[in-house]
């Protein structure tokens, strides 16, 4: 309770104020903001938001698993509801009613709680936002921006679940939010140098998520079972690493001139990078095993990706932006 006194939250006061009748908050709005209990109210709400959603395991799950403390994972976990406009998304499930199964409609429940552990994962890899208002909206409003942009392209929907085309698009889009979010907090840490930038650099992964086959990784993550705890908080990790790794790569591939560019000096690394597609497409197959230790490798060869050698090595290790040639996101060229 001394953390919640000691934390501005104001940005939650909805919560609080959704305590309340209807009829208390529209004659005595001020009076309520004053109310003695405040604090303690206020804690109730969001620990009984969070279990109705997440379960009773979720906050302490993460605060082991990320070495944070509750408030830390609390306004994480909040920040991110807001930012991605969850409450949203679970309000249109629900009201999906009888128009689909029981069974699916859990299924969509399950993949929702799924993602938003993930985003609270990769938020808080980021702790100077959460902490930090003015850096909290920039992250805010840039997320709003690419999730504006990641909805207009073309992605797999689950129409055969949900008869909302609307729903079915947000669906389809919700495996990239944690990757949209790890771009736009990278930007606000040093790797973009204009603003616009960060809707080029989301074009350039979704080229090289095709061109490189990146969706095989995340169905081998997906696969890979966890018994003990020790094993979720493993696949946890590996999956953040992952993610960064990815958008790092991006990053990289962007500055140094676009795809087409970066693959022409990196064949070497190309040439090790199918052979890392095969291997896992073994593992999805189940003609290999789909483990940690085959996710901890995926996760090291990307990594290694960002920083392969180039044939010539560039003079110029910043890769100036105004010498870039941007490659198209539309076209799927052979890698040979």
């Amino acid at each position: 309770m001394s953390s919640i006194k000691n934390t501005d939250l104001t940005y939650l006061n909805h919560y609080f104020m959704g305590y309340f009748p209807t009829l208390l908050k529209e004659r005595f709005p001020s009076d309520l903001t004053k109310h003695p209990l405040k604090d303690e109210i206020l804690a109730t709400v969001l620990a009984n938001a969070v279990i109705n959603r997440m379960g009773p395991c979720f906050l302490p799950e993460i605060c082991q698993i990320k070495n944070v403390s509750i408030i830390d994972a609390l306004q994480a976990y909040f920040q991110i509801i807001e930012m991605f406009g969850f409450e949203e998304i679970w309000r249109e499930v629900e009201s999906l009613g009888a128009e689909i199964d029981v069974d699916d409609q859990y299924q969509l429940f399950h993949e929702v709680m799924n993602i938003v552990e993930r985003l609270t994962h990769t938020l808080l890899n980021h702790k100077e936002f959460i902490h930090n208002y003015k850096k909290r909206e920039a992250i805010g409003h840039e997320v709003l921006n690419m999730l504006l942009i990641l909805y207009k392209i073309e992605l797999k929907s689950k129409g055969d679940l949900i008869s909302s085309h609307h729903l079915s698009s947000k669906f389809g889009s919700l495996k990239f939010f944690p990757v949209i979010l790890e771009l736009v907090c990278q930007s606000y840490n040093g790797h973009a140098e204009r603003r616009d930038h960060l809707s080029e650099i989301t074009e350039t992964f979704f080229k090289i998520r095709e061109e490189l086959n990146f969706s095989l990784f995340s169905e081998l993550e997906s696969i890979i079972n966890t018994k003990h705890e020790w094993q979720l908080a493993t696949k946890l990790g590996l999956y953040n690493e992952l993610i960064q790794a990815e958008a790092d790569l991006a990053w990289h591939i962007y500055k140094e001139g676009g795809y087409e560019i970066w693959k022409a000096k990196h064949s070497l690394a190309l040439e090790r990078h199918r052979e890392i597609i095969q291997l896992v497409q073994s593992a999805i197959n189940r003609t290999v095993k789909p483990d940690l230790g085959l996710l901890t490798h995926v996760v090291r060869h990307i990594q290694s990706l960002g920083h392969s050698v180039s044939k010539p090595a560039s003079e110029n290790n910043d890769f100036l932006f105004q010498n870039r040639t941007e490659a198209s996101i539309g076209e799927k060229p052979v890698l040979n």
